[in-house]
């Protein structure tokens, strides 16, 4: 089963403040009223199937040869963190929740998808092949600098960090 995760693990820390309480910067409570929340994940590779190397990102790709059994070789781990910091004030009868969320506040390149030919999510490995090689010598340094461009496929990773700004008005 290629969806088969044999491992997942995540750990939520959330830390909350009410009045006149949290940290003191300046003889102000900054975070009265407000919160920390951090989630962390991570979970082993996906398996796959390895395939012998071959031309994976062009047009000219052909179907892939098996190279070991059906789903016999793993993909690598992912781990992110989270972070979500929030700070409820009150303005004109009503509460205003402020915000700032961080997903994944590392920006670490989790690889949700990668070359079957080397397990790995940066290259296919075809341009060191024989037919690699010919593919160079027939196309110079354009045509091999377009190939790995084209390897570097944005959707073969999870998102890069993202922050998020907003406000959730309570009346």
């Amino acid at each position: 089963l290629d969806f088969d995760q044999r491992h997942k693990l995540a750990a939520n820390v959330d830390v909350r403040w009410g009045m006149n309480k949290g940290p003191e910067f300046l003889g102000r409570n900054l975070l009265e009223n407000g919160g920390l929340n951090i989630v962390m994940t991570a979970g082993s590779g996906f398996p796959y199937t390895p395939t012998y190397t071959h031309n994976e990102v062009s047009l000219a790709s052909t179907s892939s040869q098996p190279s070991g059994s059906i789903n016999s070789n793993y993909g690598p781990w992912s781990f992110q963190i989270d972070a979500k910091i929030n700070k409820t004030v009150p303005f004109y009868g009503l509460d205003l929740n402020l915000y700032v969320w961080v997903m994944n506040l590392l920006n670490r390149k989790n690889a949700i998808t990668y070359y079957s030919s080397t397990g790995n999510p940066e290259t296919s490995g075809w341009l060191v092949t024989p037919n690699g090689e010919e593919f160079v010598d027939s196309y110079g340094e354009e045509g091999k600098n377009k190939y790995i461009e084209k390897e570097k496929n944005p959707n073969i990773f999870s998102i890069p960090r993202l922050v998020r700004f907003g406000i959730l008005i309570s009346f």
